[in-house]
């Protein structure tokens, strides 16, 4: 097999196990406190309250923990559809599970079989992969808003493996360039 296949498949297969920690860990999260004093009538009073609210985005929910109580919400949950950026988050999920589809089987293609096939497959899945990961942190900056939020692990894996997908179908392109060249 041709070096450059193997640099391809090596870049694609390391893109693929990215994708496999997107799917797993968090993309995003946030934490905010509050509190309020209690209220005094002159007749009776109103006891305060803090409250401690934490949110964390992953591919497929989000996770709303309240004074300790925890709750997940899938993001095709009904209860989502008003949320701002919703529409954004649900586009990427199945772009970028495709995307990850198409990258392992572009480069498996490309591994085993001489021709260009494979190097479009994983270049078109690394594409496939830039526009989900575009697309699920445009949503999640709408969802978050005004929030002091924070990006998190899986945010970076996912442009790790966009890089790393489109980085292995080029590579891939040029080593089928290169033989193709050689059989004149």
């Amino acid at each position: 097999m041709h070096p450059l296949k193997t640099t391809s498949a090596a870049l694609a297969g390391v893109a693929v196990l990215s994708m496999i920690v997107v799917q797993f860990a968090p993309w995003a999260s946030f934490e905010t406190s509050s509190s309020s004093p209690g209220v005094d009538f002159g007749f009776g009073s109103t006891p305060g309250f803090n409250f401690d609210v934490e949110m964390t985005s992953f591919l497929w929910e989000a996770e709303t923990t309240v004074n300790g109580g925890s709750q997940d919400t899938s993001w095709y949950d009904s209860d989502m559809d008003d949320a701002d950026g919703i529409g954004q988050i649900r586009t990427a999920i199945p772009m970028l599970l495709v995307g990850g589809v198409v990258v392992l089987a572009g480069a498996l293609l490309g591994a085993a079989r001489p021709g260009s096939t494979g190097a479009v497959l994983t270049l078109a899945g690394g594409v496939l992969l830039t526009v989900g990961t575009i697309l699920f942190g445009i949503g999640t900056d709408n969802l978050y808003g005004d929030a002091d939020y924070s990006w998190a692990v899986s945010f970076y894996f996912a442009i790790v493996a966009c890089a790393l997908a489109v980085g292995g179908g080029l590579v891939s392109l040029m080593a089928s360039n290169q033989g193709a060249k050689a059989s004149f």
